[in-house]
């Protein structure tokens, strides 16, 4: 109704842009964001969306230079630095060329806006990648990704072919059946349980242990979305470390069988803190699963598709 009053209507378009992008649209969101720059060739925020959702279509080369169009409009643009700075970090495995420019927009993107949380985990994963043991998980910064990401997460997983809670269920179902309890229930940690997902997939699974499985998460938003799956024993609004060494300082130590940390280490820098505190809470003969990521680079195309593995 808004266009056919006004069809030159740019926050219309933009914002109709928006929504078609969230449910994952992105040839409808394409054409609306270009409809916006033909009204408005300065417009930074359709120009930046557009460059996204290249990136998510894996043409990283026009990425690439869609960002670059879109900073030599706007220089200071505080998300097209930070943008195409993960484009670098995606592109820049092998290439060190690439890491630097990355390290360099990160940075001058805290120049910016220091308080930026993207920026500052970004490069401190970076640094993290090149042997800075200081370089840890900037816990606010995935708060508010995540709270951000709640309520299209799981569509947006669906459209990568995400099948890591029932890799990691299939793990877990297999070594619960091989314990033996007679009398007592085996405990499941579900840490960075996000949605839920790892505790429905296993939930489908019959195994002939009992077993309790508790959610850890820093997203208050995404814990809810877990909670509405009702199928966790219990929850806890927490951040991952802190509840590792709070239960492992309690006297006595209520050990674990079983601990889950699907698509969680890569928001970690250095990792032998979070896995020591793991095994600190691990029953004797206790599991440990988790999921790493592989950017697998495709012969010939300049691409790199991204796969959850």
């Amino acid at each position: 109704q808004a266009l056919q009053l006004d069809p030159n209507y740019i926050n219309c378009y933009y914002n109709l842009g928006l929504i078609h992008q969230d449910k994952g649209d992105l040839e409808e969101a394409s054409k609306l964001y270009t409809t916006v720059i033909s009204l408005d060739p300065d417009h930074v925020e359709s120009r930046l969306n557009q460059c996204n959702i290249l990136f998510a279509s894996e043409d990283l080369s026009a990425a690439e230079e869609c960002y670059l169009e879109t900073l030599r409009i706007q220089p200071y643009y505080v998300r097209g630095l930070v943008n195409l700075a993960s484009l670098y970090v995606s592109i820049g495995s092998d290439d060190e060329t690439s890491l630097q420019r990355a390290a360099q927009l990160y940075s001058a993107a805290l120049e910016l806006d220091p308080s930026n949380r993207m920026a500052r985990h970004g490069l401190r994963s970076l640094r993290a990648s090149q042997g800075d043991a200081d370089s840890d998980m900037d816990v606010e910064y995935v708060r508010e990704l995540f709270d951000s990401y709640s309520f299209h997460f799981d569509a947006s997983l669906r459209s990568l072919n995400y099948s890591s809670p029932w890799l990691v269920s299939s793990m877990v179902a297999a070594h619960l059946s091989s314990l033996s309890f007679p009398q007592d229930t085996a405990e499941v940690l579900d840490l960075g349980a996000g949605t839920g997902l790892v505790c429905e997939a296993l939930r489908n699974i019959s195994t002939p242990t009992r077993f309790s499985i508790t959610a850890v998460d820093v997203s208050a938003k995404m814990l809810a979305k877990a909670r509405a799956r009702a199928c966790y024993d219990d929850i806890e609004h927490r951040d991952i470390l802190a509840y590792l060494q709070d239960r492992a300082a309690a006297i006595p130590v209520h050990r674990v069988d079983v601990i889950v940390l699907a698509d969680v280490l890569v928001y970690f820098g250095e990792l032998r803190t979070v896995l020591g505190a793991c095994s600190a809470l691990l029953a004797e003969g206790g599991l440990v699963v988790f999921t790493v990521e592989d950017l697998l680079q495709s012969e010939g195309a300049g691409s790199v598709p991204f796969a959850l593995q």
